[in-house]
């Protein structure tokens, strides 16, 4: 397929869109059953992912990260981040598609909530650095960053809810996140 020189791309997890953005650019779709392009989300680039269940295609990007329906290509949320340069924006589904991590700074990693963009929880490393990417363990149990200075930071996610419950925080939302207590 011909491409305008973009910078990233990622594709549904049914295989039916592709889509492909450079930091300077509109995101781009393709419909991989027709071969038919799209018209331009009317977004900036970014980095993108879809969700694991093929609902959401985030777009981050330094200074936000946005979320599109894509049953008719329609932004749901946008949230602005405090980051700056554009090529910062990073984002991560966990495996059951109940979490978004992005940068909120490039020391902090935020988990929002897909549906809405809602911050649920913010994260910062005792030793922090500039991170350069997020992924989640193939269970969800695990969040990993890589930062700039070569380090890997790593939260277990059913330590965190538990030590959270322990000291009696009335999270609403973090009790409603499936319990994650086994180990990866």
């Amino acid at each position: 397929l011909p491409s305008r020189d973009q910078e990233t791309a990622a594709v549904s997890p049914d295989g039916r869109w592709l889509a492909e953005s450079s930091f300077y650019s509109q995101p781009l779709l393709r419909d991989l059953t027709t071969g038919r392009e799209l018209p331009n989300l009317p977004a900036q680039g970014g980095l993108l992912a879809f969700s694991p269940d093929g609902r959401w295609l985030t777009v981050a990007r330094g200074g936000g990260v946005e979320a599109w329906e894509t049953t008719h290509w329609t932004r749901a949320w946008h949230r602005s981040t405090e980051t700056v340069n554009p090529s910062t924006g990073q984002c991560a589904f966990r495996p059951q598609g109940d979490l978004l991590a992005t940068l909120g700074s490039v020391l902090d990693i935020i988990l929002l909530r897909p549906s809405d963009g809602k911050e649920l929880l913010r994260l910062r490393a005792p030793r922090p650095g500039p991170i350069s990417r997020v992924s989640f363990s193939h269970s969800g149990r695990t969040l990993v960053a890589s930062t700039e200075d070569g380090r890997i930071q790593l939260w277990r996610l059913d330590r965190l809810q538990r030590s959270l419950s322990e000291l009696g925080l009335d999270w609403t939302d973090l009790a409603q996140m499936p319990h994650i207590g086994q180990a990866d």
